[in-house]
């Protein structure tokens, strides 16, 4: 049995032959986003569970540590420092969460504030909010967003050179074909 020698062809120089159609794709990219989104919407959930728990933790550990159940002769903020490899700052908002009320309103409530706080460093800073675009106002159909993104300049947006293709050195044959390329342009 023989194993089939498959060449390598550069990125550069392969067709792209795609079966589907311009509105299956599209389809395709929103249906992924939005999966994306959805996603991104469920590790939020998540997180804020988890957050709202670990100060709970964090409140039991308080209580039994300064109750002298550690045996040692230091308070809950000493043990913490030397124990948990994370910010005094972020435990003691966690724990300001758990002893709310309702520690889910709370956490919502910080991530308006903090919010707030963003929008009004970026007036600061920038004099106003960024107004949305036109295309973030009003969809468009397939066909008119490729004809905006066709009249726009879309050079600022693209990646720089690898640094292997920057720092390529010319080989002797790239470096004669150069020079017969030049004399023929004189």
């Amino acid at each position: 049995m023989e194993e089939e020698m498959t060449e390598i062809v550069p990125v550069e120089a392969r067709e792209i032959i795609s079966l589907r159609s311009l509105d299956e794709l599209h389809s395709l990219v929103v249906n992924e986003w939005t999966g994306m989104d959805s996603l991104i919407e469920r590790t939020h959930k998540k997180i804020r569970a988890q957050r709202i728990k670990i100060g709970h933790l964090l409140l039991e550990l308080q209580q039994r540590i300064d109750a002298g159940e550690n045996g040692d002769l230091c308070n809950f903020w000493e043990w913490f420092d030397d124990m948990i490899p994370r910010s005094r700052r972020d435990a003691e908002r966690l724990m300001s969460f758990a002893r709310d009320d309702d520690p889910e309103a709370a956490y919502q409530r910080q991530l308006e504030k903090q919010k707030e706080y963003t929008e009004r460093h970026y007036r600061k800073k920038f004099g106003a909010l960024p107004a949305p675009s036109k295309a973030e106002a009003e969809p468009a159909t397939l066909s008119a967003r490729l004809l905006r993104r066709n009249r726009t300049n879309h050079s600022r947006h693209r990646h720089p050179p690898s640094p292997s293709a920057v720092f390529q050195r010319p080989t002797a044959t790239t470096r004669s074909s150069s020079r017969s390329s030049r004399s023929f342009n004189n």
